[in-house]
């Protein structure tokens, strides 16, 4: 787990802005993408596998911003789950945010 995120949730009932919850170490890898057509125009979209440490207190609305090795890229978070059910690393299905 060699990358570094902020983990944050939205800040309030907004969503507007966001509140850092906890720096997290990870190991980021592509899962994918699509293309969806968005006002009649294909848009790309990846998706990235992001593992942690597992954690019982992460939800799909929050996003995990990546500071090492590469700063300022936005992760939101679609998915979560524990993959074997031993509570050691926790899944996050992800897009990211540009």
């Amino acid at each position: 787990m060699i990358h570094r995120f902020v983990l944050q949730r939205p800040e309030g009932t907004s969503a507007e802005g966001y509140d850092d919850v906890a720096r997290v170490s990870g190991a980021l890898t592509w899962a994918g993408g699509a293309e969806p057509i968005a006002q009649g125009t294909p848009i790309a979209v990846g998706q990235h596998a992001i593992s942690i440490w597992h954690r019982t207190d992460v939800r799909a609305e929050w996003r995990l911003v990546e500071v090492e090795p590469v700063t300022g890229r936005v992760f939101q978070i679609l998915d979560y789950g524990d993959r074997d059910g031993q509570q050691r690393v926790l899944e996050l299905l992800c897009t990211e945010v540009h």
